[in-house]
């Protein structure tokens, strides 16, 4: 997996950043696939080899997903997936990786703001029409 890595950095533009997710070095008590069975054990291995390889090359950035699991209530049905909350507050420290690479953040738009700027642009394209058959 490492060599992989330095593979990839080394092809991508040395301007480029690599943001790595790490698993759940906690266990899922509800597994019902025996392929997941264990599965925080090799997180965990992996997740070390990562977060040493991370140490010594500043383009790699971490999203350390045992941040924000505090329990098996974190969980939905198996290991690779959790609550919405654990995704926003992922979203949030990537945001954070993102102003600290680029110099800005993404920003949430809601339902309300697409709304308003549909019906903007569809109101000017009505004044348009309006305006041209005036003339």
């Amino acid at each position: 997996y490492i060599t992989n890595l330095e593979h990839i950095l080394s092809i991508v533009s040395k301007d480029a950043h690599i943001c790595l997710l790490l698993g759940s070095e906690k266990p899922f008590l509800n597994e019902t696939n025996d392929a997941y069975l264990d599965r925080h054990l090799y997180y965990k291995a992996l997740n070390e080899l990562l977060r040493e390889f991370a140490k010594t090359h500043k383009r790699i950035h971490l999203i350390d997903f045992n941040d924000y699991i505090k329990g098996q209530s974190d969980f939905t049905d198996n290991i690779n997936h959790y609550k919405r909350h654990v995704y926003y507050e992922a979203a949030r420290d990537a945001n954070k990786i993102i102003l600290e690479v680029l110099g800005n953040t993404i920003h949430q738009k809601n339902y309300f703001y697409y709304l308003y700027t549909m019906f903007k642009s569809r109101l000017s394209f009505i004044q348009q029409s309006v305006l041209k058959r005036i003339k």
